[in-house]
């Protein structure tokens, strides 16, 4: 019998990632209507819900967030997926496992530590796990060093450096939605840095234990060097300022400003009414925006190893550098993308050198489509059951693994902020060196 599934937030993650397939849509990468049936909808953009089921035909109910407890009573779900904003997730995730339901939260696990907590004490009064869908773990890249470093091909691994960048484009396009904001994403080490922070969590098989960080706004906000202004130094109306910004006359040629990158395309013109009002204007100078754009930060773990992590939101490239120092020799890759390049490589390289041995260079077949082809190998996990490579690699990531992400995110922003080192497992009033694996991997 298939599963019966509830999605709660209708973004477009969600659209893509697990609503198009589960309906069979020929707009879906991949068809699992014949695993999952979509029995429920909850979004709170009423307009947004009616034009995606008139878009896909589909016959599926439509709930308001406050009606979650009543719609889990009507369509009997057995797993609900969270992918709304992040601030959603907690309680979205902790009314399904009260109802004693599996749940599948995209990452983040929640915009903040307290409310990842929510979740992780939810669970363990509950029948029902977690899963977070960290896809990034699922790129063949992030595979391969996990291969490798747990194999000892390195020896133990004593530091990591990470160099993480998002374009003048993507990093831009942050500073125009939600995510721009603290009390709805948590801050953009929480956001877009947990994505990495869990990849070299589970790549170490560790856990994160302190944070120092130093960081700021430096490119975007009403101070932003690349603001436009009067010669007098006052603002510019948002139409003549839109005309000069220099993160839109970059990308301006053939395509929309990033401050409308949200509505292009066929599903994004369903439209985003209710958290988006037409004549509501936003800029990436906004006085609103209160999220660091850029973090250099030191992280300690349990086992010993430490981590160097730059994240930064306006570089030229968009990508990682990763290098891995063990007692035996080091790792080093990157995958680095240009969006002005004629076509994107093919083919990602792993470069070993060993202290005493040959080094090598391992190449790792690359694809544009769904990060990396991540999409769809954890899609196919999820709706499935988890491939042998899955399992082998334990990629399934579980709600404790996904609530130190978050810590670890939280604790980068404070750091910044208090000029101290945070204790991350602190943030969650856990001791995470003995919690690591609570429950059991996810999947």
């Amino acid at each position: 019998m298939p599963t019966r599934y509830a999605i709660c937030g209708l973004s477009n993650r969600a659209v893509h990632e697990y609503a198009l397939p589960l309906l069979g849509s020929a707009d879906a990468e991949e068809d699992y209507s014949g695993f999952g049936d979509l029995v429920a909808i909850v979004e709170l953009d009423g307009v947004r819900g009616e034009r995606f089921l008139a878009a896909t035909g589909a016959m599926v109910p439509l709930y308001q967030p406050s009606e979650i407890d009543r719609m889990l009573e009507e369509t009997r779900p057995e797993v609900v997926i969270v992918a709304g904003p992040d601030f959603t997730h907690a309680d979205y995730a902790v009314a399904a496992l009260e109802h004693g339901l599996d749940v599948i939260v995209e990452k983040p696990l929640a915009h903040t530590a307290e409310a990842a907590r929510r979740i992780l004490d939810a669970e363990a009064k509950s029948p029902g796990t977690v899963t977070v869908a960290h896809n990034a773990r699922y790129e063949p890249s992030m595979y391969r060093l996990r291969e490798l470093v747990q194999s000892g091909t390195i020896g133990r691994v004593v530091a990591v450096d990470v160099v993480e960048g998002l374009d003048s484009y993507h990093g831009a396009s942050f500073f125009t939605r939600w995510n721009r904001q603290r009390k709805y994403s948590g801050g953009l080490a929480v956001t877009k840095g947990c994505h990495t922070l869990d990849s070299v969590c589970w790549i170490l098989d560790d856990s994160p234990r302190t944070v120092f960080s130093a960081g700021g706004l430096n490119f975007y906000g009403p101070a932003s060097p690349h603001r436009p202004l009067n010669r007098d130094g006052t603002p510019l109306s948002a139409e003549v300022e839109l005309a000069h910004n220099p993160y839109s006359r970059r990308w301006l040629a053939g395509r929309l400003p990033v401050e409308q990158e949200l509505f292009t395309g066929k599903w994004q013109r369903l439209g985003y009414e209710a958290q988006y009002p037409a004549a509501t204007s936003r800029t990436i100078f906004d006085a609103e925006i209160d999220v660091e754009d850029t973090y250099s930060s030191v992280l300690t773990f349990t086992r010993g190893s430490s981590m160097t992590y730059s994240l930064c939101f306006s570089l030229p490239w968009e990508g990682l550098r990763i290098g891995i120092t063990g007692t035996e020799g080091r790792i080093e890759t990157e995958w680095i993308v240009r969006r002005d390049d004629p076509a994107p490589a093919t083919r990602q390289q792993i470069r070993v050198e060993r202290l005493f041995g040959a080094s090598e260079i391992i190449e790792v077949a690359a694809d544009p489509r769904g990060h990396d082809l991540a999409d769809s190998r954890i899609r196919h996990d999820l709706f499935r059951g988890p491939s042998r490579d899955s399992v082998a690699a334990h990629a399934g990531a579980n709600a404790l693994q996904g609530a130190l992400a978050v810590a670890a995110g939280e604790a980068m922003w404070r750091s910044v902020e208090s000029g101290e080192p945070v204790n991350v497992p602190g943030l969650l009033g856990i001791d995470a060196s003995s919690e690591w694996d609570r429950k059991g991997d996810a999947l």
